[in-house]
């Protein structure tokens, strides 16, 4: 009976603490910069070598109380239509980390209550323009060491940065590293073709080495010289400064004989700088066009080609043999003009 009692005791213990423990949900985050406000996000205008102070609050709703792990990425926008400021991956960091300093990025916050710290904000003398961060923080629970992986559920709070300054406006495609051999000569649009699926796969990027915040307009064509020509992709996108953007697309309606094709893509650009920002350039828009050849060979191709042929030969033999037959006619008529022209003398005589 002890026994039972005791074990009804550990799985009660045991069912509560896992109940209790704290999670991802039961924590939030906020910027405590104003005095007596919590915001969910924060701006900030700052110039380079100006130190910051960014100051944050961890909340905990639970009744267990837990440690924090804290992180600075970059912010984004995500990579489609909808354009949603969003936070990069850990591993994903180019711009907006290095610039933060946290002496302590774990923090341990009691039940029911909360634990404010401070972050510092340095940019270096160069910096100017529109930089956006993100504060992520996540429940570092450990794991049994027999576990496969753990999955990381992480929540993230928006830090947007202004900074005085020279900002830097340059907008280009780059070379794609591609580990399968594209059918493009150019590459910075890489191309392949899948036979099984019957269609063209497409891929570029633009990368903003600029610190001006970038409004483009990206459209996609094809065509070939036999009349036929497509646009097959036209979208409006925001690029941050020092961020890359990604362009995939897929036609799946080519000519059922392809062969040789042009693709371009078109970008028109205009930089997002506030006035009361100095530029290195006049020239705030423009355009940028990256054009590329390709050769898609199909059993249908070879096809076409053969027909092609075949009715070229088929003309030519047409033309060559009518031309006999008049050349042919003009000396039967030539013959008897003169044999009648012979008999005309003959009879003179």
């Amino acid at each position: 009976m002890k026994k039972f009692l005791a074990l009804l005791f550990f799985l009660g213990a045991l069912f509560i603490s896992n109940t209790y423990a704290a999670t991802i949900g039961d924590v939030a985050l906020r910027f405590c910069n104003n005095s007596g406000s919590l915001e969910k996000t924060i701006s900030l205008t700052t110039s380079g070598q100006e130190q910051k102070e960014i100051c944050m609050m961890l909340i905990n709703w639970s009744y267990e109380p837990t440690d924090v792990s804290i992180n600075f990425v970059d912010g984004t926008i995500t990579n489609d239509a909808d354009q949603k400021k969003a936070c990069k991956n850990e591993w994903e960091n180019q711009n907006f980390w290095q610039y933060m300093t946290l002496e302590n990025k774990t923090i341990s916050v009691p039940a029911r209550g909360n634990t404010t710290f401070t972050g510092v904000l340095e940019l270096p003398e160069e910096a100017a323009g529109e930089i956006h961060g993100c504060v992520t923080y996540f429940i570092n629970n450990e794991k049994n060491q027999k576990e496969m992986f753990t999955i990381m559920v992480r929540r993230a709070n928006f830090i947007d940065i202004f900074a005085k300054g020279i900002v830097t406006i340059w907008l280009e495609f780059v070379d794609i590293e591609s580990p399968t051999k594209s059918i493009s000569k150019n590459p910075k649009l890489v191309s392949f073709f899948d036979t099984k699926e019957n269609k063209l796969y497409i891929q570029s990027m633009l990368r903003n080495k600029g610190t001006a915040e970038q409004w483009i307009t990206i459209k996609g064509e094809i065509k070939n010289r036999f009349g036929y020509k497509k646009t097959f992709f036209e979208e409006k996108r925001t690029i941050f400064s020092k961020q890359t953007s990604n362009i995939n697309n897929v036609i799946d309606d080519l000519p059922f004989y392809k062969g040789p094709f042009t693709i371009t893509y078109s970008v028109e650009h205009s930089a997002n700088v506030s006035e009361w920002l100095e530029t290195d350039t006049e020239e705030k828009t423009g355009i940028l066009a990256e054009t590329t050849s390709i050769l898609i060979i199909t059993p249908a191709t070879y096809i076409s080609v053969l027909v092609f042929l075949l009715i070229i030969a088929g003309i030519s033999f047409f033309i060559i043999r009518r031309k006999h037959k008049k050349t042919k006619t003009a000396h039967t008529t030539n013959h008897k003009g003169t044999k009648k022209h012979h008999k005309i003398v003959a009879e003179t005589s």
